[in-house]
């Protein structure tokens, strides 16, 4: 094997990728950061940016970046279920204080911005286009990864760790031997522009509507009038179903309590779908010997709340952490680097329980309806409805004697 010329090299320039690389470099390790496309480039999403992408943000001294970009302050959040009850849940005042507003952001600029921020840094090389196939094992160890360039020439890199930070398909997590999607926990989606939708530009809406539920249809405002549009839907029922994403998506903005919101709108980009696996209670491998998987690729994106970048830049720097220490001890074997595993635990694990409490309760239309219900008129629900937008943890207090109380009572 040839010798290894970077310390790490991290496929994939999202939002968990730049970071890693970011972090790893402000460690003083080289690395080598690969990336398919060429940036700036859209991605899929549904570009809401919460206090857990914006903390770190600021961390990486980004902040003024990151207010220069074309972006929406978002204030609340609008529920709506199945059986048609509201709820509109503002942001608690107290952590807006401390924190700010959450934002929404277009990828295509907020990616490019953390791309820039990594490819600054004097210790990462960047490559953009070159299309990772998968990694280079020595014996059972990740010892690089393989893949093409923008001229389809094939080429090998060698590093002592590999991130795959390359998304919900990831060939680095495929041929490393884990995979990537759980099927039961897979979501299909669909997502597009459009202008001028009538909408409150500080609030994103998530409606859990029959026929879509446990998934939903999303209204996010961006910015210049124009709001992020969107579905996900479990990708069992789709294809049980044989749902058309792209279809169900135009159909939803023609509901009868939508169509007058769709009247004037006109749709300002193609509808794009992608497919994501969404983190759960069940504790799941994300490192092995000689690599470590980030973002999606290590199923990071918070279930139900439709949260993907801050959990990935989340996720990266704790990667970068657990790199680091491993390489500062010249041990980058599974059992080292598994210290990864332990500390992205011990912060999703709580997060990923407290929002089963959640699912549950999505996923039972008649209670859901009920708890809304109730929620909109009793102050102590809203207020925990507005804490777990603050904090998933605090869903797990859904089924604490004292709640149940409260909505049994009214």
């Amino acid at each position: 094997m040839p010798s290894a010329p970077y310390d790490v090299i991290v496929s994939g320039a999202g939002p968990a990728g730049s970071t890693c690389a970011f972090f790893l470099a402000k460690a003083g390790r080289s690395v080598l950061l690969l990336d398919r496309a060429t940036f700036p480039r859209d991605k899929i999403c549904a570009d809401n940016k919460s206090w857990i992408c914006t903390d770190l943000v600021k961390e990486m001294g980004l902040w003024n970046a990151f207010q220069r970009l074309p972006k929406q302050e978002i204030h609340a959040m609008l529920f709506s279920t199945p059986g048609g009850h509201q709820l509109r849940v503002p942001l608690e005042t107290a952590k807006i204080k401390r924190h700010g507003p959450h934002y929404d952001v277009r990828r295509k600029l907020f990616d490019h911005m953390l791309f820039k921020a990594a490819k600054k840094q004097r210790t990462v090389r960047t490559m953009e286009g070159f299309s990772v196939q998968g990694v280079i094992r020595e014996g059972r160890r990740v010892v690089g990864v393989k893949g093409t360039d923008g001229r389809g020439n094939l080429e090998s890199f060698f590093a002592a760790v590999v991130v795959g930070a390359d998304g919900s398909q990831s060939p680095v997590a495929r041929t490393a031997g884990l995979e990537p999607v759980v099927p039961e926990r897979h979501a299909s989606n669909a997502r597009a522009y459009f202008k001028g939708v009538v909408h409150d530009a500080y609030t994103v809406e998530l409606h859990y509507l029959a026929g879509v539920n446990p998934g939903y249809f999303w209204i996010f405002p961006v910015d210049g009038g124009v709001c992020n549009v969107g579905v996900g839907l479990p990708t069992a029922h789709v294809r049980k179903n044989r749902l058309d994403p792209k279809k169900m998506l135009l159909e939803l903005t023609n509901l009868p309590q939508f169509k007058g919101r769709f009247a004037k709108a006109r749709r300002i980009s193609d509808i794009g779908v992608w497919g994501v696996t969404v983190g759960s209670s069940k504790k799941k491998a994300v490192s092995g010997e000689g690599f470590v998987l980030v973002g999606d690729a290590a199923n990071a994106a918070v279930t139900f709340a439709g949260e993907g970048c801050g959990p990935a830049m989340r996720s990266g720097k704790i990667a970068a952490e657990s790199i680091d220490a491993a390489l500062r001890a010249g041990d980058v074997s599974a059992r080292s680097l598994h210290r990864y595993d332990a500390a992205l635990w011990r912060v999703i694990g709580p997060e990923n329980k407290a929002m089963g409490s959640l699912e549950f309760l999505i996923k039972n239309p008649p209670l859901f309806d009920f708890a809304v219900k109730r929620s909109a008129k009793n102050p102590k629900l809203a207020e925990l409805a507005s804490k777990i937008a603050s904090d998933y943890r605090h869903a797990a207090q859904l089924w604490e004697p004292g709640t149940i109380l409260s909505m049994l009572l009214g």
